[in-house]
């Protein structure tokens, strides 16, 4: 049983999501290794509007062979979730997060938390 922390379907094109890290590979590629560089390269690919209007739905994800098996609390997940919304932070991303979590209002809790400090 193999858990992936950031992948699935893209709602919009029914395609499958790649995984983060490829996305991050990709991104230095493109701007270097620089952290800045990229955070504001994702403002200008999706624009500042896009930033601050964010809708998101969160959760730890546990798949098997055939996709996404169910949702998983963030403990107990291998989700770097403190990354994740010191990611968000850093490239000033603002709007809505939905926690997909079995236990949603610890798990929301937590994220708020970590955004807030």
């Amino acid at each position: 049983m193999k858990r992936h922390p950031f992948r699935g379907i893209c709602e919009a094109t029914g395609k499958p999501l790649r995984d983060a890290d490829k996305v991050l590979d990709e991104m230095e590629e493109v701007v270097g290794p620089n952290r800045r560089e990229a955070e504001a390269a994702l403002g200008k690919k999706l624009g500042e509007t896009a930033l601050k209007r964010m809708h998101i739905h969160v959760s730890g994800v546990e798949y098997n062979a055939k996709g996404e098996m169910k949702h998983l609390n963030l403990d107990e997940s291998d989700f770097r979730y403190d990354d994740w919304v010191q990611a968000l932070k850093d490239a000033g991303v603002e709007g809505t997060v939905i926690c997909e979590s079995p236990i949603q209002e610890r798990d929301a809790l937590i994220l708020k938390s970590l955004y807030l400090s």
